[in-house]
């Protein structure tokens, strides 16, 4: 289990050019690891291999792209239904966090806090009009070599290690999508399990052509858990 070590107030951005439109998903990433990394590192881990599935991948993209002409809700109520649902179970996301160093061998972020901003377009395809700053801080004991806490904070920082945005479908989602993945693969009782080929090609689809204006703009996936690699 190793931690890569963040120069201040960089971006967390795709760590490769062509991570959108190979992969469909951005990735956290730092500058340690940007050039040897496709998928990009999150903050629990640093992104996941996957046979490609393309039926799987179509169905998340006809998701994704029939999703972003609906109406998304506030940024203040999107950032706090994400925080609520993140910080009501970081029990579960400490434990899947600590397994998937010791059994999977992934790389974390080690301790740090990223400024996430939760925005909105009124209009598809235009720059966010509407935006409000939340946080999420993690504690690494690298004595341990694991985590002992994770808050997603629904308000601002002036001290960020990096920053990064979730925006439109991506911010829409973003409490769903927490809910499904730790239904699907984080156990109550430690008993964890690896995203599927199925889920992976599902999500990279979703955000094909969705995710973002600008390099910071990723998923809840992207931040917690890294990109993937089709």
């Amino acid at each position: 289990m190793t931690t890569d070590t963040p120069n201040r107030r960089q971006f967390l951005q795709r760590s490769a050019g062509t991570a959108l439109t190979a992969v469909g998903i951005g990735a956290l990433s730092t500058t340690a690891s940007a050039e040897d990394r496709t998928g990009g590192q999150g903050l629990l881990a640093d992104g996941f291999d996957v046979e490609p599935d393309r039926d799987a991948f179509i169905t998340g993209y006809l998701d994704g792209f029939s999703d972003q002409f609906g109406r998304f809700d506030a940024p203040d109520e999107l950032a706090n239904d994400m925080a609520n649902e993140f910080n009501a179970n970081t029990d579960a996301w400490l434990s899947y966090g600590n397994w998937l160093l010791e059994e999977a061998g992934v790389t974390a972020a080690g301790s740090a806090t990223v400024a996430v901003e939760v925005g909105i377009s009124r209009i598809p395809f235009r720059d966010v009009e509407d935006a409000v700053e939340t946080h999420i801080t993690t504690e690494y004991d690298s004595d341990a070599g694991e985590f002992n806490d994770l808050e997603w904070v629904d308000e601002p920082t002036d001290d960020a290690d990096f920053e990064v945005a979730l925006h439109n479908l991506a911010a829409e989602n973003g409490d769903g999508e927490l809910f499904e993945f730790r239904s699907e693969y984080i156990d109550t009782d430690g008993d964890h399990e690896l995203p599927d080929d199925a889920y992976l090609n599902r999500l990279a689809g979703k955000y094909g052509g969705v995710v973002g204006v600008g390099e910071e703009s990723m998923t809840v996936f992207d931040i917690l858990l890294g990109g993937v690699n089709r």
